[in-house]
Formats: structure tokens, sequence, C-alpha cells
């Protein structure tokens, strides 16, 4: 009976011996949280390398290791139309990606994207950002996703092949490539015959000469290619595309409180502000860059543009009138708001 007892006891012990490692290696693995991240931009593309990729790793380092957040470049996970869809459904656990990629669906953060509100990249995502914390229904429409921070494109300015744009009577009746419906609509308002045509398309759309320039930020000029059909570019800040930047809701319900506080203390206006300075950075080494090519550049004087403006603003006016048809009465509200907080942030950014 003793040797039983003993012989049980050393099977016991050795038992545990292996045990005791492995229940904390499993401990370890639930105690980790990876997440699957796609993007809508390649991974050296400015908004990754100075924006997303920083911010990953800040997850990683803050976390000890328990958030591992794993980048997907574009087309892997979902294709670049269904990224919302994506986070929505789980698909994909975060992304974020242009609000013109689903027309319709944000009609109220679609006030950023109407022309001449802001002056940078950086002023017109911290306005989109306070936007959300001001007014409940335009949060509300993000809904179906955990919204983690908005942010904006870089400035849209004109690109011409054969001619330069100094003036409104210059740019009369140039056929001009616009990418989405609010280039659209303020290219027909300045007399342009808009020619609606994907980025990736435009550059045999400029060499086949069925456009005559195209309305675009800076850094598409160089990754398309287009600085080889352009030559002269009209600095006049016509507008910006708003962005979303989300993670799928049961995603972020799963982690515990201390990473979902994570998360959420190093999104919002930290990174509308993040993606807004590099995105206002490439601008200006885009100029930089093409000058150094010859290319020749005209900024619009305050006189000019005012021209410019009054011929976009019944765009403001007929954007009112379709939110409040679709019940938002406060849209008017909205709208100054959104012009407010562009020169509140502009000021700050031109003060330091």
């Amino acid at each position: 009976m003793e040797k039983i007892t003993k012989s049980g006891l050393i099977g016991v012990l050795l038992v545990c011996c292996f045990l005791i490692p492995w229940a904390d290696n499993v401990s370890a693995k639930e105690d980790t949280y990876r997440l699957k991240y796609v993007s809508i931009y390649p991974p050296m593309h400015p908004s990754i390398v100075n924006g997303v990729m920083p911010w990953i790793e800040d997850m990683k380092k803050k976390s000890g290791g328990r958030l591992i957040i794993q980048f997907y470049a574009p087309r892997t996970l979902t294709p670049i139309l269904e990224h919302y869809e994506a986070v929505k459904s789980g698909i994909a656990d975060m992304s974020f990606s242009p609000q013109s990629l689903n027309p319709g669906k944000f009609p109220l953060a679609d006030v950023i994207a109407l022309p001449f509100m802001f002056q940078s990249a950086e002023a017109a995502s911290l306005a989109s950002w306070e936007l959300s914390r001001q007014f409940p229904e335009f949060a509300a429409e993000y809904k179906d996703i955990k919204l983690l921070w908005l942010h904006t494109c870089a400035l849209y300015e004109l690109h011409t092949a054969k001619k330069p744009v100094r003036s409104l009577k210059d740019l009369q009746g140039m056929k001009a490539i616009v990418w989405t419906g609010s280039g659209r609509k303020y290219g027909e308002k300045l007399g342009v015959i808009p020619q609606e045509i994907l980025g990736p398309d435009t550059y045999m759309a400029m060499q086949r000469g069925m456009a005559e320039g195209v309305f675009s930020p800076l850094a598409p000029i160089r990754s398309y290619k287009l600085d080889e059909v352009t030559k002269y570019h009209t600095l006049g800040h016509f507008n910006v595309e708003a962005f979303w930047g989300g993670m799928n809701i049961n995603s972020f319900e799963k982690l515990p409180p201390d990473l979902q506080k994570l998360i959420m203390d190093t999104s919002g206006d930290y990174m509308a502000g993040v993606f807004g300075r590099t995105l206002d950075a490439g601008h200006d080494a885009g100029i930089k860059w093409m000058k150094q090519k010859g290319h020749e550049f005209f900024e619009l004087s305050e006189e000019e543009i005012d021209k410019w403006r009054e011929k976009v603003r019944p765009i403001y006016g007929a954007w009112v009138k379709d939110m409040e048809a679709l019940g938002y009465n406060n849209a008017g509200k909205i709208l100054e708001t959104a012009r407010a907080l562009g020169k509140k942030y502009q000021s700050q950014i031109d003060a330091r």
C-alpha cells in the first residue's frame, strides 16, 4: 500500500511538471488578442508609414504585447470597395477608407467634402472628428462599426496638361477628370465639363486626350505617374474627401476593458491629427518634387478665389436642403459649425 502511494505521488508530480508550463502557455495565448487590419493603401503609402504602422506598434508596446494588430495590404482580405462591409461583418477587424466609396451612406459627413471649406488636411481631419463629438446624428451614421477616428485626404488641386489655369476664365469649357461625386458637382459649377474616371484610369485618359486636366491631391500625381501627362498646377484648395477609421463592434467588445481604453485613448483626435499632418507634409513634398521636374505652380489670389467660391455657393444650400429632406433640421448648423471648426483649427496650425 505504501509503494502504491509513493508511486502515485511520483506520477502526480510528473503530471504537474508537464501541466504547469502548458497551463502558463494557454494563459498567455488567451491573454493575447490578435486583430486583422486591412488597408486601402499599400504599405509604403505615407499614411501607412507615418500613421497606421506607428499606431500598430504603439498598441503592441503599450499593451505589453497583449494586443497584436496584423496589417493586410489592399485586395487581400477584401476588395477595396467593400472595406466598410468587411469591418461591419467581421471579415476584417479594422480598416479606414474614403466615404466616397459608399455613396449615400454618410450624407451628413459629406459636409466635409463641400468645396472651399478647409485650408489643410489637418484642420479638416480635426474638424471631422469634432463634428462627430458635437452632433450625435453625425456619429450615428457609423453605427454599424466602432468608430475610432475620422480624417480626410489631402487637399484637391487642379492639374492640367497643356495650358495653365490662373483664373476662372481659363477654366471654362475645359474637360477635367473628377474622381468623386463632390468633384463633379463643384466642377460643373466652375464651368468645366466633368469626366468621371477612376484614379487608376486617369493616366490613360489624359494620355489619349480624353481630358485636359484632373482634380486630385498631390500624392496621386506621383503614384499614378500623372506628372508625365500634366505640367501646370493650380493651387485652389478646392476640397477634401472624408475618411472613416473604425473597428468591428464584436471584436472591440471582446477585448478586456483596459485594451478597449488603450485603443480609444490613442485614436480619436490624436489619429485625426496624425493623418492630417502626414497628408499635408505629403502635399508640400509633392510640390517640391514636381518643381524640381520643371512643373509650374499657380496659387489663386484671394480676390480670384472669391469668384470661384461665388460660383459654387448654390452647392451649400442644396446640401442643406437635401439634409433637411432626410429629417436633419439642424443641417444648416452643422454646415456652419464645420466652417467654424475649419477656421479654428487652421488658426491653431498657422500659429505653431
